[in-house]
Order: C-alpha cells, then sequence, then structure tokens
C-alpha cells in the first residue's frame, strides 16, 4: 500500500493547526510512518488499513511530534490514510475525539482496539 510520507504529514499538520505549524522533532514523524510499514520478513505487522491509520494514531498522539496541535493533527492523518486507501473511516467527530483522548490517557493502547474504533465498529 502506497501511504503517506514525511511531506503528507507537513501537509496535514499546515492544514489542521496552521501555516506556522511547528515541528518539534521531524524524526517522530519518520518513526510514526515506518512504524506504518514495519513487516516481518514478508508480512505486514499491521495487515488491515485501519490497523495502519490505528498505528499512525497511536504514534502521533504519544510522540508528540509537533509543539503543539498533536490531537487534532494524529487523527487528520490517521483518517487521511484510510480515505488514501478506499477505506474511509465511519467513526463519529464524538467518538473519534473521545478516542484520541483514551489514547491520550492511556486507557487505550491496543492497536487492535483502535483500529476497530476507526473502523466506526
Amino acid at each position: 500500500m502506497a501511504g503517506l510520507t514525511v511531506a503528507d504529514l507537513l501537509q496535514i499538520a499546515e492544514r489542521v493547526v496552521g501555516p506556522e505549524v511547528r515541528i518539534r522533532d521531524r524524526g517522530l514523524l519518520v518513526a510514526a510512518l515506518a512504524r506504518v510499514e514495519a513487516t516481518d520478513g514478508d508480512e505486514d505487522v499491521y495487515g488491515s488499513t485501519a490497523e495502519k491509520a490505528a498505528a499512525l494514531l497511536h504514534s502521533l498522539v504519544t510522540a508528540s511530534a509537533l509543539a503543539e496541535g498533536n490531537r487534532p493533527f494524529a487523527l487528520a492523518a490517521a483518517l487521511t490514510l484510510m480515505a488514501m486507501a478506499g477505506e474511509p473511516s465511519a467513526v463519529s467527530d464524538e467518538d473519534a475525539v473521545a478516542l484520541v483522548t483514551e489514547i491520550v490517557t492511556g486507557r487505550v493502547e491496543a492497536v487492535p482496539v483502535i483500529a476497530h474504533r476507526l473502523a466506526g465498529r
């Protein structure tokens, strides 16, 4: 699956946070994208689009690559990844905000759980 690039993430950050977005650590963006594309031999670690988006969301929310606006940025990036793959998320706005809050507070950490909720199930 052709995924997002750092340039894509920067465009999303500008759109969500604003043109004056400040990147705190560019390496964290690179690491988040590497996690999404991780393989074990010939097998993707995160096999489904929802799992890839969940891994991205978790990484971006917990790593805080931006100086501010990490939560809405992370959610927008995950939803963009799903839409690019032709599998748009069915999660409601309210549930998406709750999910991000639960990731931040550590109540939800498992990628399969995040993926299930991103898919709107």
